[in-house]
């Protein structure tokens, strides 16, 4: 009886072949700038997601950018990093940007977004402490600005020499926590029952919702670490489109049961995927050895 079953069972199996699955691909379009660099885009055609190929460049589209209705900015492509950047064109506060892209045998892909005013801050101090470890705490006051809607990111970097020149000063991103009941989304229903406000991470991004208008005090810890050359607090204002694309895709990546419901990752891009938008970014430079 069980060699009959297993017969019938083993019958039943349709092995499948995903290289020959029909996959028709989407223009993927990412521009992630800010207010102090030239507005790029990178130009993909997306992949089967178990695919082990590069990502198709797209290297013969006719981009343009459009600054507040008048100014019509080209953008040409380099083929020393694949990307296509629009002129010298830096963006400014209260920009309104409308891209468009045109790809031979595609329907025009559009965008827009706005340049998001700089975030304003006070009050900051940096402190550390020494015991049996290194323990760093950054204290700041966000101003946040009651008119409008807003959306933050938070990364912190410390800085150090070059190995092989020691004129040359990089910067290399580090993990902060924080515990903060008004900024941090409980990740589950346990942690919202155990009243698990916190969170360890190298990007945190939060919205106003629960300060609107108001100046929140910020606490950000970092545990043995170091600074020989100071640090550097990036304190971004973001469009909503990159916020809701940043959760999005942070949510997708931690996805990892099997039969949970895919998560459809934010997009701001008519007829492609992708993302379109300019952050605008508060650098906060920070020495060790001034704050002690």
């Amino acid at each position: 009886m069980i060699l009959v079953g297993s017969i019938i069972f083993s019958s039943c199996e349709t092995p499948i072949d995903i290289d020959y699955i029909d996959f028709e691909p989407y223009a993927v379009v990412s521009v992630h700038g800010n207010t102090d660099t030239m507005v790029n885009m990178r130009l993909t055609y997306s992949r089967w997601f178990l695919s082990e190929q590069e990502f198709t460049v797209i290297n013969n589209a006719n981009a343009n950018l459009l600054v507040n209705g008048t100014e019509s900015i080209s953008g040409f492509y380099n083929s020393a990093d694949k990307r296509y950047y629009f002129d010298s064109y830096i963006p400014q506060s209260g920009d309104k940007l409308d891209l468009s892209v045109n790809i031979p045998d595609h329907e025009q892909i559009t965008a827009s977004c706005i340049v998001p005013h700089k975030p304003e801050i006070s009050s900051f101090s940096f402190d550390t402490t020494y015991q049996y470890n290194t323990i760093s705490q950054i204290e700041f006051v966000l101003h946040d600005n009651h008119s409008e809607d807003n959306f933050y990111m938070l990364e912190l970097f410390y800085l150090y020499e070059d190995y092989y020149d020691s004129t040359t000063i990089s910067m290399e991103p580090i993990y902060f926590s924080i515990d903060d009941v008004t900024l941090v989304d409980p990740m589950d229903l346990e942690s919202m029952i155990e009243g698990d406000y916190s969170v360890y991470t190298r990007r945190f991004v939060f919205t106003d919702s629960k300060i609107n208008g108001e100046n929140h005090k910020i606490k950000m810890d970092i545990n043995d670490y170091y600074w020989p050359n100071g640090g550097i607090l990036k304190i971004s204002a973001l469009t909503e489109d990159e916020y809701l694309y940043l959760v999005s895709r942070e949510r997708a990546y931690n996805n990892n049961d099997f039969f949970a419901e895919p998560v459809q990752v934010h997009t701001n891009i008519s007829n492609g995927i992708g993302i379109f938008s300019v952050a605008n970014t508060l650098y906060q430079s920070f020495d060790p050895n001034y704050y002690q």
